[in-house]
């Protein structure tokens, strides 16, 4: 199939368009949070680069790889009653980031701030994989790559691409009133938020879900 087919099928599908922009405004507050935190933990809380290198590869990269890996699993026991759980997954944790995000930029102990932060960075890579998952049910398996093309070229555009640049770009923006303290502001201001909208659309993704997997071409 082309693109274009591919393309018009994912689209007529709701659970496409919801779970695309979930995915995307989880992208978007956890590239936020990964490009942001450094700077945010060296101005704010005066951390050296030597001691936060070794804190944010465990908070972060460990904390994320085992999300990826643990949502897979855990999502495969719970859609064997209801496949509505590949989106209800990750509707709740995302729905979990938003307070943990707020707390993590709302504290003052550098150290419990990094602690805090390995459960947010858990939870912001649960909905990869199960994104992929939901594709890959609503499509015919010749065309899933291009599926999972699509969904990433989305969510990479408006997570990587607008993300780590909004929240700079508010910072600057909040650096008049709040001085130093604006990246902390910019981050509080945007990562719960968005993270929660973010659960908003994975709900709304499971809504539809059972119809557009009952769907798919030549099942």
């Amino acid at each position: 199939p082309s693109f274009g087919e591919v393309c018009r099928l994912l689209w007529s599908r709701p659970s496409f368009r919801y779970l695309c922009l979930g995915g995307a405004l989880s992208s978007f507050a956890a590239y936020s949070v990964l490009n942001w935190m450094a700077p945010f933990l060296i101005r704010v809380h005066g951390m050296s680069t030597g001691e936060l290198g070794s804190l944010l590869a465990l908070s972060m990269g460990l904390g994320g790889g085992i999300g990826t890996f643990a949502s897979g699993l855990l999502a495969d026991r719970l859609a064997a009653r209801d496949k509505r759980w590949y989106a209800w997954l990750p509707a709740l944790a995302m729905l979990i980031s938003a307070p943990a995000y707020f707390a993590v930029f709302s504290m003052h102990e550098p150290h419990l701030i990094l602690a805090i932060n390995v459960l947010p960075m858990f939870l912001s890579n649960v909905f990869t994989a199960l994104c992929i998952t939901m594709i890959h049910g609503m499509v015919a398996p010749n065309m899933r790559a291009t599926g999972s093309a699509l969904f990433l070229l989305v969510a990479n555009l408006i997570g990587l691409g607008m993300g780590p640049w909004a929240t700079g770009l508010l910072s600057d923006t909040l650096q008049a009133e709040h001085g130093g303290q604006s990246i902390r502001y910019a981050l509080l201001y945007l990562a719960p938020l968005v993270t929660f909208i973010s659960a908003l659309m994975f709900w709304r993704c499971a809504v539809h879900l059972r119809a557009d997997l009952a769907r798919v071409p030549g099942a």
